[in-house]
C-alpha cells in the first residue's frame, strides 16, 4: 500500500504537468519513468499557470501530510526559490470544509452526554484548513471559536506519513542526492511537527502560555482558551474580531507605524526575555 501511495502522488504530480527534472528521472525505477511518461502524454494534463501554483494544487489534492509538507517548504526560499514558495505559502485556511453534521458529530465524541450544555448547535465553518476547521459559536459568556480535527484525520496522515517515509528511505539508498538533502530526517520532521498538531492540547497548552507572558508586556493580546471545551480534538478559545494584513483595506485609517512598532516589540519581549514567542505572525 505504501507504494500504492507513491505511486498515485507521482501520478498526480505528473498530471499537474510537475515533471521530475532529467537528472533525477534517470535514477528513478523504470517502472516510475514509464508511468510519468505516459501520464504526462494524456490529455488533461494541466499546464496551467506558475509551476509553484500546479505544485500548491497537487499538495491540495494529495491531501493533509502533503499540504503539510509544502507549508514547510514554503519556508525555504533558499532552496526553491521566492516565486515558487510564495506560491507554496497559499496552503493556509481556504480549504473545503467538512459538513456540519460531522463536526457536529465530532464534538459528541469529545464531550459525550456534556456536549448539548456546553456546546449550541454549530453552523457553517468559517475556515478550514488540512487538519482542522474552525466554527463560530454563542455562549452565555461571549462568542467562542471552536477548533475541530477533521475525521479520520490521523489515520490518513500516518498511512500518508509513512508512505513518504518508506519512499525517503528508497531514495536515500539510491541516490547521493538523496542522502545530501537528508530526507529521512526531513520526513521525521515532518512528522514530529504533525503528531502535535493532531492533539489540540499542544496547541491550547501553548496558547494559554503565550498569552501569560504577552500579558506582562502589554504590546499585543491573544484570546484565552476555553479549557471546559477543550479535549485532543476539539480546542475553544475566546473569539476575537480582526482582518487580515493580507487586504491593504484593513489597515485603513491604521497608524501603520504604531502597530509595526507594537507587533515587533511584542515579538522581541516574547522571544528575548521569555524564550517563547509565536512563529506564525
Amino acid at each position: 500500500m505504501d507504494y500504492w501511495r507513491l505511486a498515485r502522488a507521482g501520478a498526480t504530480l505528473a498530471r499537474h504537468g510537475l515533471i521530475v527534472p532529467d537528472e533525477y528521472r534517470s535514477r528513478m525505477p523504470w517502472p516510475g519513468r514509464a508511468a510519468g511518461a505516459l501520464l504526462r502524454a494524456l490529455p488533461g494534463v494541466r499546464r496551467k499557470g506558475r509551476r509553484g501554483q500546479r505544485f500548491a494544487a497537487a499538495l491540495e489534492k494529495l491531501g493533509p501530510a502533503y499540504i503539510k509538507l509544502g507549508q514547510l517548504l514554503a519556508t525555504r526560499p533558499d532552496l526553491l526559490g521566492v516565486e515558487l514558495t510564495s506560491d507554496l505559502a497559499h496552503l493556509k485556511d481556504k480549504l473545503p470544509p467538512f459538513p456540519v453534521a460531522q463536526a457536529q458529530r465530532a464534538v459528541t465524541d469529545s464531550f459525550g452526554e456534556d456536549a448539548q450544555q456546553l456546546f449550541p448547535p454549530l453552523g457553517n465553518a468559517i475556515a478550514a484548513a488540512s487538519i482542522a476547521q474552525v466554527h463560530r459559536i454563542e455562549t452565555a459568556d461571549g462568542p467562542r471559536a471552536v477548533k475541530l480535527l477533521r475525521p479520520g484525520v490521523e489515520a490518513r496522515i500516518a498511512k500518508e506519513l509513512r508512505a513518504m517515509m518508506r519512499g525517503a528511505k528508497l531514495l536515500e539508498r539510491r541516490s547521493a542526492e538523496g542522502r545530501r538533502l537528508r530526507l529521512i530526517a526531513f520526513v521525521e520532521t515532518l512528522a514530529e511537527s504533525m503528531t502535535r498538531e493532531l492533539d489540540l492540547r499542544f496547541e491550547a497548552g501553548a496558547a494559554s502560555e503565550f498569552a501569560e507572558i504577552i500579558a506582562d508586556d502589554g504590546f499585543v493580546s491573544a484570546p484565552a482558551v476555553d479549557w471546559a471545551r477543550t479535549s485532543d480534538k476539539v480546542l475553544t478559545t475566546d473569539w476575537v474580531e480582526g482582518a487580515p494584513l493580507t487586504d491593504p483595506a484593513a489597515l485603513d485609517g491604521v497608524d501603520r507605524k504604531a502597530l509595526g512598532e507594537r507587533i515587533v516589540r511584542g515579538f522581541l519581549a516574547t522571544a528575548l526575555d521569555h524564550g517563547f514567542f509565536h512563529a506564525d505572525l
